[in-house]
């Protein structure tokens, strides 16, 4: 017997020099201070069942270019492969997110299918409409409006678009005083529109379409005689809720609250909505009666 001491190390990829201790026996390399009972060398003629030649005895035990199933290497590996394969599964999960926000709506629908193109449509005004700016105290009254060379427009999976301009008439100034008069017709600058999902506030049908200028960001001017004020400009942009929604018929509405919307969901974008005259945001109440200029062809407005 041999007594001896070996350091706590790995029993793979140690040249075993003394064929004497070639080898470790059933405690293996990684134990100190035990006594060990070395088997005798084996004679060539034993065989693989008898054990190894000296000169395999004295060969160097070369470690496995694979980590065994279990071994300190494999979790590691695991881990790679499992963080690989998250990231591969949450990249195909926001692609089909972003194509799913790109696709959402709402839709302008004709005929029974979701509008690809464009229709010309006619907005009329249903009783008065009414402009509020706080920040000039000017209030004006006007008893006729209509859309001017207004269209829809659908483009596949992208929501549904408008464009064309807006005027009144029959128009009187309630404040700051009646002397003051109004040039008429107001005509609106050339607009565009988009659809979208209402979020502040939440309105009955959800769905809202925002008006803004096509270019810029004036809105319209107002023009007034015989009174203080002589111009005023108001900008930005303005919502209207659509009713109904999810049918079709021969005519909608397009209703501007008294509750002014100021955001909007437009794709899977959040967008501020404000209808302002220097930096005071005013208010539009009014509501028109939409028809496609094919009436009675029916449309209407739809989520998907």
């Amino acid at each position: 017997m041999y007594l001896f001491r070996r350091p706590l190390t790995p029993n793979i990829g140690i040249a075993n020099t003394d064929p004497a201790i070639a080898q470790t026996g059933p405690l293996g390399g990684n134990q100190r201070g035990h006594h060990i009972d070395l088997p005798p060398a084996s004679s060539p003629s034993q065989g693989s069942a008898g054990g190894a030649s000296p000169e395999e005895s004295a060969r160097p035990i070369q470690p496995s270019s694979r980590p065994k199933a279990g071994g300190r290497n494999a979790v590691p590996m695991l881990k790679v492969r499992f963080a690989l394969l998250g990231a591969l599964t949450l990249f195909m999960f926001s692609g089909v997110m972003t194509s799913v926000a790109s696709a959402s709506g709402p839709f302008f629908h004709v005929g029974g299918t979701k509008l690809s193109g464009t229709k010309q449509i006619k907005l009329q005004s249903k009783g008065s409409a009414v402009f509020k700016s706080p920040s000039v105290k000017l209030e004006i009254e006007c008893n006729n409006s209509v859309s001017e060379g207004a269209t829809i427009e659908g483009g596949g999976e992208t929501q549904g678009q408008a464009k064309g301009r807006v005027s009144f008439s029959s128009c009187k100034v309630l404040s700051p005083k009646t002397e003051c008069e109004v040039n008429q017709p107001i005509v609106t600058n050339q607009l565009k529109s988009y659809l979208a999902i209402s979020v502040k506030p939440v309105t009955q049908t959800k769905d809202v379409e925002v008006f803004e200028p096509s270019q810029g960001v004036q809105f319209t001017e107002l023009t007034l005689t015989k009174c203080s004020l002589t111009t005023v400009g108001v900008t930005g942009s303005i919502a209207a809720e659509l009713i109904p929604v999810g049918v079709e018929g021969q005519e909608g509405l397009v209703v501007y609250p008294a509750t002014a919307i100021t955001e909007v969901n437009h794709e899977g974008v959040a967008k501020k909505v404000k209808f302002e005259t220097v930096g005071v945001t005013d208010s539009f109440v009014a509501a028109y009666g939409a028809r496609l200029a094919t009436f009675p062809e029916k449309f209407g407005i739809f989520e998907q």
